[in-house]
């Protein structure tokens, strides 16, 4: 059995109308701050309300905006030349997850000289920034990770990047930011979380305390999932699906992600896909894949999903793959892509995929020994 070591970084603010208080929190870090943030957040107005409150308290704010969902190491790079010309203290990440990662790239090596890649090579970050998250989605798996993955840009293959102990600094769930998101493209978002939640359970490296937080994510998500498509512009459904994607995060903190969240990043990686639309499609298949290998979570997992609708199947704990039946009646009622086919996606592109999914080191805390040949395996049953 694996020791239960919890060590979580810097603090954690969770609520509507929280990134208020940034200015506020970020005051010991200095005056000079690199924001990196995508066009679609700006057209928000978020990434103006947070440099209008930086700036009022005396700090020079260098906004990067130039991430979106192609982004690659090449983006990341001409950040980290912005971050060093301009000798910043701390940085900020507002926006999605591949936002996330580059803004923490930026915060680890910025203190350094050498290409994202270079930086990887050394193995070791020499003086890192302090680093501030605004996870936009109001989501971040990886989030108490000492890891992140980026694009590389020359084959756009996923880079695991290792990062310095205890880099986050603060991090703020703001539901409100999320608002910007449509319905079905936050109850994908919220879906991909679950899908993150599942595979935490599931690995070798959960234990009472990440299964306690993931069971209780799991089912609050997919309450959620309901509500937001009941009421889309109702934030307080957005809220509480904020708490739920911290407390998965928690959760993850001493557990991993699995053949899913490896697949997710792969396919985001080569073709651009959104990872939570490949993860959405992924969630029913790594349950049916995993059912008979943990029954006894796939059972939490089914009890979770259905949540209320339990009371009317009482035959829930008796079904094989219950927990993935659940979950396809959860996704049709969403009209997401319910196959990877949907998502363009040929079948010489599954190979590639699978490959480079194989590489990432959380499968070797898979529940049974998984290669490349058996998440193509997950690829085509998904396709």
């Amino acid at each position: 059995m694996h020791d239960l070591v919890y060590d979580i970084p810097g603090r954690v603010i969770v609520g509507t109308d929280s990134v208020a208080r940034i200015a506020a929190e970020t005051a010991e870090y200095g005056t000079r701050c690199v924001l990196l943030t995508e066009s679609v957040v700006r057209e928000t107005g978020a990434v103006d309300r947070v440099v209008t409150q930086l700036e009022r308290t005396g700090k020079h704010v260098i906004v990067f905006d130039e991430l979106d969902g192609s982004s690659d190491s090449s983006q990341i790079n001409h950040a980290l030349g912005l971050a060093r010309a301009g000798r910043c203290e701390f940085v900020i990440g507002l926006g999605g997850m591949r936002v996330l990662s580059a803004a923490r790239v930026v915060a680890s090596f910025s203190g350094q000289a050498g290409t994202v890649r270079e930086a990887m090579a050394i193995g070791a970050a020499a003086r890192p920034v302090a680093y501030l998250e605004v996870p936009a989605s109001c989501r971040n798996h990886l989030m108490f990770k000492d890891y992140c993955v980026v694009t590389g840009s020359s084959g756009r293959e996923p880079w695991v990047v290792k990062l310095p102990p205890n880099l986050m600094k603060l991090a703020i769930f703001d539901a409100k930011l999320a608002a910007g998101l449509s319905a079905k493209s936050y109850t994908a978002v919220l879906i991909d979380t679950i899908l993150a939640g599942v595979e935490g359970m599931l690995s070798t490296r959960s234990n009472a305390f990440s299964d306690t937080l993931l069971v209780n994510a799991i089912a609050v998500l997919a309450e959620c999932v309901h509500q937001v498509l009941a009421a889309p512009d109702d934030v307080r459904p957005r809220s509480r699906a904020a708490e739920a994607s911290f407390m998965c995060a928690l959760g993850l903190a001493t557990s991993m992600q699995g053949a899913g969240g490896a697949i997710a990043y792969a396919a985001n990686s080569y073709f651009d896909i959104p990872k939570s639309w490949v993860g959405t499609v992924l969630l029913p298949y790594v349950l049916d894949y995993f059912d008979s290998v943990r029954p006894e979570k796939s059972r939490r997992i089914a009890q979770a999903l259905a949540g209320a609708d339990r009371e009317h199947d009482e035959a829930i704990d008796r079904k094989n793959n219950a927990a993935a039946v659940v979950s396809r009646r959860l996704l049709a009622k969403t009209g997401l892509p319910a196959r990877l086919r949907e998502l363009d996606l040929s079948l010489d592109d599954l190979s590639r995929v699978a490959d480079a999914a194989a590489d990432f080191e959380t499968l070797g805390f898979l529940p049974i020994p998984v290669g490349g040949h058996e998440l193509y395996d997950i690829l085509k049953q998904a396709w």
